[in-house]
């Protein structure tokens, strides 16, 4: 097989891989719910540490509520999902992960939050809103599989 052959056949294959990987609105929907459910024990746990100031845990149940909310609501409209969802949710994840980072007794949800952070890319992208930064450190799968043993 010679460069040309080679190259061609790559280049007709990437479409595919695309489609592979492309996800569907009700996808979407399973990942908003599945973080909410894998993101629960993380703010059980906050609210439990000691010393932690009550507008930190105010602010994390907060979060916490619009990722549930917001996954109820992507559910209710998957024919017609409001475009700006996704981006609360990630809004709520990313706010969920700063507070994760100061708090060192939560380092065993390091990963939860991580795996969280992962699917948010795929998430926006599906939707159509453009993603900006690197490569998640974990993939979709890996992800959602972290999410559901929780």
């Amino acid at each position: 097989m010679n460069r040309r052959t080679l190259l061609a056949t790559a280049v007709a294959l990437i479409p595919l891989a695309a489609c592979a990987t492309k996800l569907t609105i009700s996808q979407v929907a399973a990942d908003i719910n599945l973080e909410a459910q894998g993101l629960a024990p993380f703010v059980a746990a906050l609210a439990a540490v000691p010393n932690i100031p009550a507008a930190t845990v105010a602010k994390a149940q907060s979060l916490f509520a619009v990722i549930q909310a917001d996954a109820k609501a992507f559910a209710a409209s998957v024919a017609n999902p409001p475009a700006g969802t996704v981006q609360e949710v990630q809004q709520a994840v990313q706010g969920l992960a700063a507070i994760a980072a100061t708090i060192p007794a939560l380092a065993p949800y390091a990963l939860v939050i991580q795996a969280a952070v992962a699917l948010l890319p795929v998430m926006l992208t599906a939707v159509g809103v453009p993603v900006v930064g690197g490569a998640p450190k974990m993939s979709a799968a890996q992800a959602r599989a972290v999410l559901a043993a929780q």
